[in-house]
């Protein structure tokens, strides 16, 4: 396989899924709707692609990566261009769970693509950076270009979807063994009953209702104190940029001390960094917290991976790892909503609430059994 079509592929993508999150919570505001429908908008969108990521992630493992990839990024070009030219917001958000179908689609077919690589730790890295890089860049070409008009965003992820296609057709994939394989219930009972798994699904899920509340409410708290989109785009991006400088160094922190106290220090400063937010006023100070975020919730999000790809099977590697994504995802679907509920008292309120969750993920992270560290020998990854 090809890493530099790979990391292409996943720089792509990004920047397709994140060029509107600037200009999206008010595109959706334009047509006339409460703060609560805006947050039931985004929840919509992530409930379609969180209920779909978990099976269609067992079906491409059986039938192939390179459909479900090629399916996925036809079907999230096609709405993203029909929520460009939605008339209304019944319209809008019948396109934006089309979207939501699509990534349903292509999202865990390429991670299975990340997890055939040979070098599984270098694969990964590389498809984690270059998305957060298209998503430093893509904030702020949809900041620049909502400027212009607010269904522009849209039209930039619809050609970006098209180019994404593209990326993918010199990937060279295997194709599905086929074998006798573990059918999907029997699959999903193993992984129920893997408490360990599931604590630090819940650690995770926590510290990710941080960052989804992040997108949601910093648009809106910005637009609130005057900031204009591309301003917006800007600070957004602060987030992605710190990811993709700090990855690495945490990465080798990670290795020379103890992943679980790492995550756990993060996620007190990630706690500290939404308090700085919820009394920020400048834009440099939200920007500075910004930025804190990407450093912190970042490395709770990639050392989570990797924790979790430790506690997995070794012939179950891609269905846990899509079934961590899918529990961790879960948090796009919550969120956004109670955003919204709770911008309706004070814009800026979500951040708060943030603070509180980061302790609480910090808590359980801290009371999770890792591998190595509590004597704790994980018979299923050896089967």
């Amino acid at each position: 396989m090809d890493s530099v079509s790979l990391a292409l592929l996943a720089f792509i993508s990004a920047f397709g899924l994140s060029v509107v999150s600037p200009a999206l919570p008010l595109y959706v505001a334009q047509f006339g709707v409460s703060y609560t429908a805006i947050g039931g908008f985004f929840s919509a969108y992530s409930l379609t692609w969180a209920l779909l990521q978990v099976y269609t992630g067992h079906l491409s493992d059986r039938h192939g990566h390179r459909r479900f990839i090629l399916a996925g990024l036809l079907s999230y070009g096609l709405a993203a261009l029909g929520c460009a030219l939605a008339r209304s917001f019944g319209e809008l958000l019948l396109f934006r769970i089309l979207q939501g179908v699509g990534l349903g689609l292509f999202g865990p077919a390429m991670l299975g693509v990340a997890a055939s690589f040979e070098d599984k730790s270098r694969a990964f890295a590389l498809y984690r950076s270059a998305q957060a890089a298209g998503s430093i860049v893509a904030p702020l070409a949809g900041g620049y270009v909502g400027r212009l008009s607010l269904g522009y965003p849209f039209l930039a992820s619809s050609a970006a979807s098209a180019l994404a296609m593209g990326a993918a057709l010199p990937l060279q994939m295997k194709q599905p063994k086929r074998e006798r394989r573990a059918s999907f219930r029997s699959s999903m009972r193993a992984l129920f009953s893997r408490r360990d798994f599931l604590a630090l699904c819940l650690g995770s899920f926590l510290a990710e209702l941080g960052y989804v509340a992040l997108n949601v409410t910093l648009p809106l708290a910005g637009a609130e104190r005057g900031l204009s989109t591309d301003a917006i785009g800007i600070v957004m991006a602060g987030y992605s940029l710190a990811f993709v400088l700090s990855q690495v160094p945490m990465g080798v922190l990670a290795d020379r001390w103890q992943r679980r106290s790492l995550l756990v220090v993060c996620g007190g400063l990630a706690a500290l960094a939404f308090g700085g937010l919820f009394l920020a006023r400048q834009p440099w100070q939200m920007g500075t917290g910004t930025a804190l975020l990407g450093t912190t919730l970042g490395t709770i999000f990639v050392q989570s991976g990797a924790w979790a790809a430790e506690l997995a099977p070794s012939t179950q590697r891609s269905f846990y790892m899509a079934a961590f994504d899918s529990v961790i995802d879960l948090s796009f679907v919550v969120m956004p909503t109670l955003v919204g509920i709770m911008a309706e008292w004070q814009v800026q309120g979500p951040f708060l609430v943030c603070s509180l969750l980061l302790v609480a993920s910090a808590a359980i992270l801290a009371a999770t059994p890792h591998p190595g560290l509590d004597g704790q020998v994980v018979r299923a990854a050896s089967r």
